[in-house]
């Protein structure tokens, strides 16, 4: 774990609880934030773990870099994904990505046994 990350997570997490509290209840209230949904980019994610993670747009358009540095962006995308302690949600809009410009990663989906459900 990279400890500067985790401390400048931290340190973001309570000025945003202080700066929303009345009271110091307000604030232990909104650093706690079991209710939270987090939204982070895949490097901000790095160190981090949650019991779901949603990775939202799983296509060319998101990921626009793979072409030109495919192993960055497997970094990159291996660091958003294994973020997930229990589970992992990723959603496409396109229909053709799994063979498009980012097949790679979905390779890596496919390498790590993560199930695909279509929806219509």
């Amino acid at each position: 774990m990279d400890l500067d990350l985790i401390t400048e997570a931290f340190e973001a997490r309570l000025d945003a609880a202080v700066y929303e509290a009345a009271e110091w209840s307000d604030v232990l209230e909104g650093l706690e934030a079991a209710d939270a949904i987090v939204l982070l980019t895949a490097h901000r994610s790095k160190g981090l773990e949650y019991d779901t993670v949603f990775l939202l747009g799983l296509d060319e358009n998101q990921w626009w870099a793979y072409s030109r540095d495919p192993i960055e962006s497997q970094r990159a995308f291996f660091v958003g994904l294994s973020r997930a302690a229990e589970r992992l949600i990723v959603t496409t809009t396109m229909p053709d990505a799994r063979t498009g410009p980012i097949a790679g990663l979905f390779a890596l989906l496919d390498h790590a046994g993560v199930p695909e459900i279509t929806r219509s």
